[in-house]
């Protein structure tokens, strides 16, 4: 029976349906277009927050304008949009303290939004009982967007609608300050990413390097110092200050490591406020000072933020109110700061908590001062205290202060170096080197020398390095205690923590530049000796690189401290090598491969006393390094010393002695055996090239030289180095130098440190700027992403080739670098040979055989086991994922040697890399 023969039977209930129907579908389409408005209206009015006034939602003292952060800002983006489960995990950013990592969520934020997603900030401080970030998230989300909405069910329906539309992304900065009071804090972390990574949230995530980083399922990105290109970009954007003293403030004071700086300096030059500083008078450290102190002037006199309307004398007693808030907070190594902690008189289990003597004899309106320092972006004001807005701040604020302290309780240092920030010892640094007549110096750095003793943690390390900062301010002649000091103290642990703070405490030694004088035993003691200690103990490939490169560019001092090792060194290889079959200990093969790093570079930088000392050291090495019997790994670090050498601009090493060093290179190419090292001096002689012809250009002017004609030109110059191009990969990054040459951007085709370069994104080279530095063709902050996809695709090959052939036994190690100095293995070129490797380790078992292809005699198979020692470092989840996306790219895209592999094993080949990053 059709449904029209059974409304004829049954017409009045079919008229009530069809009533009903007709009444109610207008209204469900009502309510659903209503919803759907109300969708768009709120969505669009939080976006024009989030593109309009990004640094208000993410709530932090940003600068108005962000650079040299976009490629990172494009990576995270694309990792956050791709869907695939295996893909699309939390983005953790680790970054050392005022690097930018809030500067990055900011830009990040309006970017988001302009692409159609909804960026929700969250403070991770805010999560002391539990961690979940999407309930912080939904709470932020719904108190930004209560004031347009109907009522809080209207609130849920949108959040939930817009996490349907996988809109949503979260991102949350200082997970450092999440749980700090919480027992289970490291296991309460990694069930939170578990949690966000199971429901496919979108996340990122900024932190200081902490233990509890370990326990995160999230793919780590390196925030790494800005470029001095970069810096003066944004402070100068672009004018005629450009150059001269504006350059030498960034250089000088290292202005790309914090963008609090940048945007102090950038403020007082808009304002007119650097005229008369001469930068050449200070040091790294008095410099930054001398920009916070006349930002302080220049806030008290209204000279900054005059629309603030305060007199003189109240910005004035407001900031020493806020000096001694910032006192207290630095003794809890918090940002954020109770008014009773200055107040009180109450006692606890560290002592007495009495900062009322920085409040003076009049009565101080703590509030008032916190109002007043909202209005001048110094902290953010609360009901009961206030937040620093930036800890670099902080410490500057509170180091105005301590004097008073110190002078009036004596077991106040004792107290504060318990378990110090380290704010609190950038605070105390910044005391000593102010502090007039330097009073307390010797007893700060004498508690610090003493305070390393008793703990077993990064911190340890920290003290150190500021100990040695205050120590070079005292200007006695005793350094014997710094080697000794160092010995005691360094420890093998490389946890990311201790990692940022043994490069920390590295660049406070290269810092000194003094001559090590005091003999004891026969043996030379300061920084530079400890320098070297540092370089043949030090495990870590970076740090014990960032030790040499260091003592490379100490000049005469370095070589006076240096000079009886550097002759025994010599000897030693003199003897070896006159033996029919030369052994080596591995510590002897680390020393001589040493020499290479420093020798070339401290030989152009070291003064006319030294010269003849050093070109005949420098000439009996290279004579020996003819020898067919050296180990590969020699040959490689004297390559890549000329690379060093070379990377250094003309302006600022001796051009006599750089002509020297240029022709051993020329002899050294000659007798190289290993296609690595024909690569290094490959990049060397393209960087010394652009410094004789002052290659330097903008981006315009890259284009128009790079043409056909200069490519030509180019590839006439290489192929008179006459530097053997027989191996694939040579020839390969020959032909990236010919590019390099024709465009007068070396940052986009060459690389200083190929372990260096795929572990950190750094800047990427839109700008040649972005890329180098005022003293470096390409700075020590340029990563993968400043290199092309040709470039990006060889450094990942040849890392990948590095780590399977080299192991950390010295005499293995050699053979099997040996075996590959010719030609590539068959894993590497062959149709299926990339399976042999199994990164992945899955089918390894112990004592297992290696399993080569099948045309392999090498035996170098399998690729070292997941969680194993890798000599050149694990390739990062970001940089894998890269390789991906240039696969991806138009046909064409496989490289030479990789003709016989197709795009589907290498695609499987990169995707097992990038799985066994993530374990």
């Amino acid at each position: 029976m059709g449904l029209d023969d059974r409304c004829t039977k049954a017409a009045f209930s079919c008229g009530v349906v069809g009533g009903l129907l007709i009444s109610i579908v207008p209204i469900v389409v009502a309510v659903l277009s209503l919803l759907l408005w109300r969708l768009w209206s709120i969505r669009r009015r939080y976006a024009r927050r989030a593109k309009d006034a990004p640094e208000q939602l993410v709530e932090t003292l940003s600068p108005d304008r962000i650079v040299g952060r976009n490629g990172l800002c494009d990576v995270l983006q694309r990792n956050l949009q791709d869907r695939d489960p295996d893909h699309r995990r939390p983005q953790l950013l680790v970054g050392d303290v005022g690097v930018g990592k809030t500067a990055v969520l900011v830009r990040l934020t309006k970017l988001l939004a302009l692409r159609g997603a909804v960026p929700v900030p969250i403070r991770l401080r805010e999560a002391q009982a539990e961690l979940d970030f999407l309930t912080l998230a939904r709470e932020r989300f719904l108190t930004e967007v209560e004031q347009w909405l109907l009522s809080e069910a209207e609130g849920d329906k949108i959040w939930r609608k817009l996490l349907e539309e996988d809109r949503i992304v979260v991102l949350a900065d200082g997970l450092e300050e999440a749980l700090i009071d919480e027992r289970s804090r490291d296991t309460t972390i990694g069930l939170a990413f578990t949690a966000a990574r199971r429901n496919r949230v979108p996340l990122v995530v900024t932190a200081r390097a902490h233990d509890a980083m370990r326990y995160a399922d999230a793919a780590v990105l390196r925030l790494e110092p800005l470029s001095e290109g970069a810096a003066v970009t944004f402070i100068g954007d672009g004018g005629p200050e450009r150059n001269g003293k504006l350059h030498q403030i960034v250089e000088k004071a290292e202005v790309g490591e914090a963008p609090v700086y940048m945007q102090l300096t950038r403020q007082l030059q808009e304002a007119g406020l650097l005229d008369g500083l001469d930068p050449g008078l200070y040091g790294r450290l008095e410099l930054r000072l001398c920009l916070l102190d006349r930002w302080r002037s220049a806030l008290v006199d209204r000279q900054l933020v005059p629309e603030a309307r305060y007199t003189p004398r109240e910005r004035d007693r407001a900031l020493q109110d806020l000096e001694a808030l910032a006192c207290a907070g630095l003794a809890k190594d918090t940002l954020e700061v109770a008014f009773d902690e200055v107040t009180s008189e109450t006692l606890n289990g560290s002592g007495r908590r009495d900062f009322r003597v920085l409040l003076g004899e009049q009565c101080s309106d703590l509030r008032f001062a916190a109002s007043v320092g909202g209005r001048l972006d110094v902290v953010e004001p609360k009901s009961t205290g206030v937040r620093f807005r930036h800890s670099i701040i902080q410490a500057y604020l509170g180091s105005r202060r301590l004097g008073e302290l110190l002078g009036q309780d004596s077991d106040y240092l004792e107290r504060a170096l318990l378990n110090p920030g380290r704010e609190a010892l950038l605070a105390l640094v910044m005391f000593c080197r102010r502090e007039a007549g330097g009073a307390h110096r010797r007893a700060v750095r004498d508690v610090l020398k003493a305070g390393p003793g008793k703990r077993q943690d990064a911190k340890l390390i920290e003290m150190l390095a500021a100990a040695v900062e205050i120590d070079a301010m005292i200007g006695d002649d005793r350094r014997d205690w710094i080697e000794h000091a160092v010995r005691r103290t360094w420890m093998r642990s490389n946890d990311e923590a201790t990692k940022e703070a043994k490069l920390h405490a590295v660049a406070r030694l290269g810092e000194r530049r003094e001559p090590a004088t005091a003999a004891v035993g026969g043996r030379q003691r300061g920084s530079y000796t400890s320098l070297w200690h540092i370089c043949v103990s030090e495990d870590d490939y970076a740090v014990r690189l960032a030790a040499a490169q260091h003592l490379a560019a100490g000049g005469s001092p370095a070589f006076e401290a240096l000079q009886p090792i550097v002759q025994q060194a010599l000897h030693a290889a003199r003897t070896a090598y006159a033996a029919d079959e030369p052994r080596l200990t591995a510590q002897l093969q680390r020393e001589l491969g040493l020499q290479g790093w420093i020798l070339p570079l401290l030989t152009t930088t070291a003064t006319d006393r030294h010269t003849d000392e050093l070109t005949t050291v420098v000439g009996e090495w290279i004579d020996l390094l003819g020898s067919e019997s050296l180990p590969p790994s020699i040959e490689v670090s004297w390559a890549q010393g000329f690379k060093y050498e070379a990377n250094v601009r003309a302006a600022r090493v001796d051009r006599e002695m750089r002509a020297f060093i240029r022709g051993q290179a020329a002899r050294f190419a000659p007798a190289t055996q290993f296609w690595f090292s024909r690569i290094n001096l490959l990049h060397a002689c393209t960087l010394w090239r652009l410094s004789q012809t002052q290659g330097r250009q903008r981006n315009g002017d890259a284009r128009r030289v790079g043409g056909r004609k200069g490519l030509q030109a180019a590839r006439r110059v290489v192929q008179e180095w006459g530097i053997d191009r027989g191996h694939p990969f040579v020839d390969e990054a020959a032909s990236l130098c010919e590019l390099a040459l024709a465009s007068g951007q070396p940052a986009r085709y060459v690389w200083i440190d190929e372990a260096g370069v795929v572990s950190k994104l750094g800047p990427n080279a839109a700008k040649v700027d972005d890329a180098g530095d005022g003293m470096l063709w390409i700075s020590q902050a340029a990563g993968w992403l400043a290199l092309n996809d040709r470039a990006r695709r060889l450094v990942g090959e040849i890392v990948v080739l590095l780590n399977l052939a080299d192991r950390t036994d010295a005499s293995v190690g050699e053979e099997r670098l040996r075996s590959v100095s010719v030609e590539l293995p068959p894993c590497m070129t062959s149709v299926g040979g990339r399976a042999h490797l199994r990164v992945d380790g899955k089918e390894l078992t112990p004592g297992s055989p290696s399993a080569c292809h099948d045309t392999c005699a090498l035996g170098l198979c399998p690729y070292p086991a997941p969680g194993a020692d890798v000599f050149r470092g694990e390739l990062s989840e970001a940089f894998c994922r890269e390789q991906l996306r240039i696969l991806g790219h138009a046909r064409g895209r496989r490289a030479r040697w990789q003709k016989d592999q197709s795009a589907h094993e290498l695609r499987k080949f990169w995707n097992k890399m990038e799985a066994r990053a993530r374990s």
